[in-house]
C-alpha cells in the first residue's frame, strides 16, 4: 500500500522531463498550476541527480516535472545551473 494517498488508486503517472526543473515549476506556478511540493532532489547517483515536483490535473492525475541535470567533477549541478558555472 503507498505512503501516500494521492497515489493509492490505479492509474500512470506522468512524467515531465524538463533541463530546469526550477524554471519549469515557477512558469507552472505563474499559470495556476498547484504543487503537492517544490522541486526536491530524489536521488543522487555517480554522474547525475535526479529531481521531482509533483502535482495533479483538473481530474485528480498525478503528474510529475522530473530533471536529471549532470554531476561536474563528482559535485552537485543544481538545476538549472549549467555545467561548469561557478567551478
Amino acid at each position: 500500500m503507498p505512503e501516500d494517498k494521492g497515489f493509492d488508486h490505479p492509474g500512470s503517472i506522468l512524467y515531465f522531463a524538463v533541463d530546469d526543473i526550477r524554471q519549469s515549476h515557477q512558469l507552472l506556478v505563474s499559470r495556476g498550476v498547484t504543487f503537492r511540493q517544490d522541486p526536491h532532489l530524489i536521488a543522487r547517483l555517480p554522474d547525475r541527480e535526479v529531481w521531482m515536483a509533483f502535482f495533479d490535473d483538473t481530474e485528480g492525475n498525478t503528474l510529475a516535472l522530473m530533471s536529471e541535470p549532470g554531476r561536474a567533477h563528482g559535485g552537485t549541478v543544481a538545476p538549472g545551473q549549467a555545467q561548469g558555472a561557478g567551478s
